[in-house]
């Protein structure tokens, strides 16, 4: 009788040995097949990309009559170009493509534009367009060609920047 049990012990002993070994051999080829995706495709992250307002006041001289600048028409559009091998932590030779945010005066002669701004802050250069609007005069409106130009201003994550513009 007591071999019989010693039998049935041993049997669920080494059952047990054997299920313990599968279950952790298991285990090990799940977490070891687990991976980061970052490491698979790594992207930016939040810790090192981070988003700046630029924004500022459009104006040009669009009434001889008054002194002073007036706000620029509403709907032009403002363009800002980032470098993106500023926008990389460790940054090697390579191509690097430019990326573009666009932002519009509104009515108030007012734009903003959210940019990215990298870990250790970057340049971009804001590109304001021309325009032709009729400025007014003692006589006569005449239609006058506003030209833009192009402005570089520096960028930190975390600050926003203001940056007006005078035609």
């Amino acid at each position: 009788m007591i071999d019989v049990h010693l039998r049935a012990y041993k049997t669920k002993n080494l059952f047990m040995k054997k299920l313990f070994f599968v279950v952790g051999a298991f285990a090990m080829v799940a977490m070891s097949a687990c991976q980061n995706e970052n490491s698979v495709n790594p992207r930016p992250t939040d810790e090192i990309i981070g988003k700046v307002t630029v924004s500022g006041i459009v104006k040009a001289e669009l009434n001889n009559n008054t002194a002073g600048l007036e706000k620029a028409p509403a709907g032009l559009k403002v363009v800002a170009e980032v470098y993106t091998r500023d926008l990389v932590l460790n940054a090697t030779s390579g191509n690097y493509p430019y990326k573009y945010f666009q932002g519009t005066v509104d009515s108030n002669g007012a734009y903003s534009i959210e940019v990215e701004a990298g870990p250790y802050g970057n340049d971009i250069t804001l590109y304001f367009p021309d325009f032709r609007a009729d400025v007014i005069t003692a006589s006569n409106p005449i239609s006058t060609l506003f030209q833009g130009s192009d402005r570089s201003v520096y960028l930190v994550k975390g600050r926003n920047e203001i940056l007006d513009y005078n035609y």
